[in-house]
Formats: C-alpha cells, structure tokens, sequence
C-alpha cells in the first residue's frame, strides 16, 4: 500500500494542547504504529502528547521517546484498584486538554 499520508491538521487548533494516549502494549503491533504516527504528527504541530502505558520496555517505546514525548507506566501496582489510582494520579498531575 505504500506510505500513508497523514492529514493535515491546523498548527492554530493543536499547539499548545496537552493530549494523553492510554495504550495496553507498545508492542509491534499495527496499532502501536499508528499510533507512533499519530503521536508523530501531533509532536510536529505543536501539540503536547504523551502516552500512559500498562507495560514497559517494549518495540515502540525507544521510537516515542526519542520524539520528545513522555511515557508513563501504570502497571506496576499488582491489584486492578492500584493501577487505576496510578493511571488517575498521572492524569491528575499532567492536566491534559484531550485524553
């Protein structure tokens, strides 16, 4: 198919905004790659994104770091009530306009 080329987006409505991505795995699978390039094209709009992710040390997450971009982990905690407090503390501490 080719490469995809992404839509336009209008610097005017995205910079400045704090956007927060929640993903399972940042494994290489199709939709982490979509949304290494989503992040891609918001970094470069000027759009503040960051990722809160359940699991650690995985394929993309080198790639989205070395754009600039944040990556929190929420899946330390072993109980389910513990990672969702830890994924509200981060939300909460970051403030971001779009989750």
């Amino acid at each position: 198919m080719g490469n995809v080329i992404p839509h336009t987006l209008n610097p005017n409505y995205i910079s400045g905004l704090s956007i927060c991505f929640i993903a399972g795995t940042l494994g290489q699978g199709g939709a982490e790659r979509q949304l290494y390039y989503i992040l891609k094209t918001l970094k470069n709009t000027g759009a503040e994104p960051y990722v809160v992710c359940l699991t650690q040390g995985e394929y993309w997450e080198d790639k989205i770091k070395e754009l600039g971009i944040d990556v929190f982990y929420f899946g330390k905690p072993s109980s389910r009530i513990g990672r969702i407090l830890e994924l509200l503390r981060i939300i909460k501490n970051r403030k971001p306009d779009i989750i």
